[in-house]
């Protein structure tokens, strides 16, 4: 997982570092005969309920890594814990509710 703090304004500069970023673990991966794999790479904007950051979701820029375009969801799931781009784990909660009924 990568984090890059930037403002709503910025997101053009966190998308090319995050770009650059991808590369530069893909090639340090290579090195030791792993591969970091695009299609399950996912893309969260995320902030507090109130920032500009969390109102982006899925309308978020995507980044472009290997041959693949990555595009922003509204949640992801990181170690079996789902998170939202409000940072809220609401969708957690709920999914574990319903894996124990």
């Amino acid at each position: 997982m990568v984090c890059l703090h930037c403002y709503l304004g910025d997101t053009l500069s966190a998308i090319t570092q995050l770009e650059i970023c991808l590369d530069d673990v893909s090639h340090w991966m290579a090195t030791s005969c792993l591969k970091l794999i695009a299609e399950k790479t996912e893309l969260l904007w995320a902030g507090s309920r109130y920032s500009a950051e969390a109102q982006l979701g899925s309308s978020g820029l995507s980044v472009r890594f290997d041959t693949q375009v990555i595009s922003a969801s509204d949640h992801v799931c990181v170690l079996g814990v789902t998170i939202s781009s409000a940072i809220s784990l609401d969708n957690h909660m709920a999914k574990s509710c319903e894996l124990k009924r």
